[in-house]
């Protein structure tokens, strides 16, 4: 099994989730629990895929990231830096470069993709409240 360290960061980020999963159900996550949860339900549910992304693309249009670079982490999902550059495999170089030589090619208008997004989220259409 291939190991890869965790930065301080991102362990900081998981050890937080692990302690808003313990306040929320009152005991620390079990073996099969999510770590990354529907905060707004009752059984620990593990949160979508799709509510990550629109959470994701949501955050970084409000921090002001540039339009090229939302194009990229929606289209490869990976959001590439000096620090993580040399993890990548050539496969995902590649895509990053495709997206990168599309959104110079197409110069698209994320409004939209972001304003869907904000839409999904502000409508928790990701689940049943009833669950």
């Amino acid at each position: 099994m291939n190991m890869i360290p965790i930065p301080p960061k991102a362990m900081d980020a998981i050890k937080g989730q692990l302690h808003a999963f313990e306040m929320k159900f009152g005991r620390p996550p079990g073996p099969n629990d999510p770590i990354f949860f529907e905060p707004d339900l009752d059984v620990p549910t593990p949160i979508s895929a799709q509510k990550i992304e629109d959470q994701m693309v949501t955050t970084m249009a409000i921090a002001g990231i540039p339009a090229y670079l939302i194009w990229g982490h929606m289209k490869t999902g990976l959001i590439p830096t000096e620090d993580n550059r040399h993890l990548m495999s050539a496969d995902a170089k590649r895509d990053w470069k495709r997206a990168m030589r599309e959104y110079d090619r197409d110069q698209p208008d994320l409004a939209p993709y972001i304003a869907a997004a904000q839409e999904r989220l502000a409508a928790n259409a990701y689940y049943d409240r009833k669950m």
